[in-house]
């Protein structure tokens, strides 16, 4: 008997969380890195992407806000025997919707996030640098672990639209952490 109280109290704690409620904030971040060494050619690519944010549940588990975004990447190698360096940075800042898939009060959850986003790039060679602006979309999906009432680790996976010189699709998995700001005990 008194393995099943202990149980029921443990499955209990593990499934009674209150983060995504009405009228709380979220602020955190998430970020992913990349190196990429095609066997091809003799280029390597690294690739990393930071940003950072908040936002305001409008009603339960649907939450808006604003995030600021970094993303650098830097292609280098070798070309009929010519050793070449190019790098991309970029800033932007990109509203966001997010929703959560079960109810309010699992310690695991499933998001889905839609953001647009607008910035600036500056790309630099060996023939110089040039500036520009760049927009695109993000849709990302994926689980959200309660650490905490408060804290939630998060791995997604994003496809991104990205338009500065080109197009440029793609998906990624992210890693981010939300701090849930709030009473966590409003149903």
């Amino acid at each position: 008997m008194r393995t099943l109280f202990v149980l029921s109290l443990l499955l209990s704690s593990l499934l009674s969380f209150s983060q995504i409620s009405k009228k709380q904030w979220l602020v955190g971040g998430d970020g992913t890195f990349s190196i990429i060494n095609p066997s091809y050619n003799y280029s390597k690519y690294r690739s990393m992407e930071f940003s950072a944010g908040g936002g305001y549940f409008l009603i339960n588990k649907l939450a808006v806000g604003i995030r600021a975004g970094y993303k650098h990447n830097m292609e280098s190698g070798e070309n009929t025997n010519i050793y070449y360096k190019q790098t991309s940075t970029q800033i932007n800042v990109r509203p966001f919707v997010r929703y959560y898939f079960l109810p309010i009060n699992r310690k695991l959850n499933l998001l889905t996030d839609v953001s647009y986003y607008h910035g600036w790039v500056r790309d630099e060679n060996l023939y110089g640098y040039s500036k520009g602006k760049t927009f695109g979309y993000s849709f990302a999906s994926g689980p959200a672990f309660f650490i905490t009432p408060n804290s939630a680790l998060e791995l997604t996976l994003n496809y991104d639209y990205d338009k500065s010189w080109y197009y440029t699709k793609s998906w990624r998995m992210k890693v981010g952490f939300q701090i849930h700001l709030g009473d966590s005990q409003q149903k």
